[in-house]
C-alpha cells in the first residue's frame, strides 16, 4: 500500500517476520489507513491461529468499502477485465449508494453484463467469501 515492506531494511527481515515484529514508518506510512494496517498486522501473524483466515479478511472492514470498490472497478476497467470484484456485487452496491445518497458512476451501468466483465480468476468481493469459514 505504500511501496514499502513493514519491516526495517536495516536488520534482519526474515527474522522480524518471525518475530512478528512490524514497524509503518510514519513518513512513509502516514497515509494508509488504520483499518489497512490492522488487515495487514492480522494477515502477517505467525502463529496460525491468530492469523486472519480467508473469510475474516474478506469480511474486514478495510475491504467492504464503497470507494475501495469503486476504485477496483476502475482498475478493472483500465486492465481490460474483471479479477478484482464479483459482479454479482453490482446490485449490492448500488443499493448501498442509493440508501446513501451517493452517485453510482453511470460508466459502470453501462458495462454490465459485457463479456470483458466476467471474472476470470478467483475474485474477491461481496459474493466470493459467502460460505467461507471464519
Amino acid at each position: 500500500l505504500s511501496g514499502t515492506f513493514p519491516f526495517n531494511e536495516d536488520e534482519d527481515i526474515s527474522q522480524q517476520i518471525h518475530n512478528a515484529e512490524f514497524m509503518y514508518p510514519e513518513k512513509i506510512w502516514s497515509h494508509i489507513s488504520p483499518e489497512a494496517i490492522n488487515l495487514i498486522n492480522n494477515l502477517l501473524q505467525v502463529p496460525v491461529n491468530r492469523r486472519f483466515s480467508v473469510g475474516k479478511a474478506l469480511n474486514h472492514p478495510w475491504l467492504q468499502d464503497y470507494q475501495l470498490w469503486l476504485d477496483l472497478r476502475e482498475f478493472e476497467l483500465r486492465q481490460g477485465h474483471r479479477y478484482l470484484t464479483h459482479p454479482g456485487d453490482e446490485s449490492c452496491w448500488q443499493l448501498h449508494a442509493q440508501e446513501c445518497g451517493l452517485q453510482y458512476p453511470p460508466y459502470l451501468l453501462l458495462r454490465q453484463g459485457k463479456t470483458e466483465d466476467t471474472p476470470k480468476t478467483h475474485s474477491l468481493g461481496l459474493i466470493d467469501h459467502r460460505g467461507i469459514p471464519e
